[in-house]
């Protein structure tokens, strides 16, 4: 607990899933990661941080701590009022986690960098290269109905941002329900409900009370929205069917590869009692010597024909 409290000790040695690149598309790996955040937010109860002297107070949750960007130990807010030594985060921080987190390497800047399209698109291209297209927009202030999870939401206020956070798509009950994941609080008065509020500190906030504009809330009318959209190299193109020994087969990918569908049919075919040889000319078995089973299902070769006698380590094959 001491080295590294709450919800992100639990998924950092438990959730397999962030590890492998391979299994989704990077924004997929961003939603996962928000989504078990959220999960893990709503027992925080289970990583209680004791109360530990003078300024060192208890609490459950990851803390609001004004321009801090470590959680990993108690210390005091580099800046503002609040005196208090907690485990906590400023909302930039928190964001900036979440993306170095599942290998999106985020420099520690300030919620105004992080917004910035030209700043978020650099980040994507140069720690995944092997895409087709990386599109990151700002589309300003954008109807609720259509936000999308993973979006970065912020507050701006004359040309800077000045508060971000992400959206998640919820639940209550069956009702889908937008919130955001953000770390908010105040860096100059009720410093205690930076680590004893439910709705202060790393937290999950409502969308519509957040753009609550007669409360004067974290967003109100002040928000923006940015999108990135990621689209990963398909190793097939636009190729749909290749024509092969007066064959027609179906590409197919399979995960960073390019594949026939069906199985192999090309070739001449010999009956059983004959050998394949090296002879230019590609023989096969049919199941029976019956020609209507290579039709049907698959020519049979042996290993020296489908590798075309050529013996060269990744050679092409028949």
């Amino acid at each position: 607990m001491a080295n590294d409290p709450g919800f992100i000790y639990y998924v950092k040695n438990n959730t397999s899933i962030y590890k492998s690149r391979q299994v989704l598309a990077t924004q997929g790996l961003l939603v996962v990661c928000l989504s078990y955040i959220r999960l893990w937010l709503g027992v925080r109860d289970k990583y209680n941080i004791p109360d530990e002297g003078a300024n060192k107070p208890a609490h459950y949750r990851l803390a609001y701590s004004y321009g801090s960007k470590q959680y990993l130990k108690r210390t005091r807010p580099p800046a503002g009022e609040c005196k208090e030594e907690v485990y906590g985060l400023v909302c930039s921080g928190y964001v900036s986690f979440i993306f170095n987190f599942i290998g999106i390497l985020m420099i520690e800047g300030t919620a105004n960098d992080q917004r910035r399209t030209d700043y978020l698109q650099k980040l994507l291209q140069d720690t995944y290269s092997d895409t087709d297209k990386i599109e990151v927009i700002d589309l300003g202030k954008l109807d609720p109905t259509h936000l999308k999870t993973g979006d970065i939401i912020y507050r701006e206020n004359s040309v800077r941002a000045y508060h971000l956070g992400l959206v998640l798509l919820g639940y209550v009950g069956s009702t889908p329900k937008f919130v955001v994941a953000h770390s908010t609080g105040s860096s100059w008065s009720n410093c205690e409900e930076n680590y004893s509020s439910l709705k202060r500190g790393v937290c999950l906030s409502d969308l519509n009370e957040l753009m609550d504009e007669s409360q004067g809330k974290n967003f109100s009318r002040n928000y923006r929205i940015v999108r990135y959209s990621i689209q990963l190299i398909k190793p097939c193109g636009n190729l749909l069917t290749v024509s092969y020994g007066d064959q027609t087969y179906h590409a197919i990918e399979i995960g960073s590869q390019c594949w026939l569908k069906e199985n192999m049919k090309v070739g001449t075919m010999i009956t059983r009692i004959t050998e394949q040889t090296n002879n230019s000319i590609i023989e096969k078995y049919c199941f029976g010597d019956n020609p209507a089973n290579c039709a049907i299902y698959v020519g049979l070769y042996e290993w020296n024909e489908a590798v075309n006698y050529n013996y060269t380590e990744r050679i092409r094959g028949i």
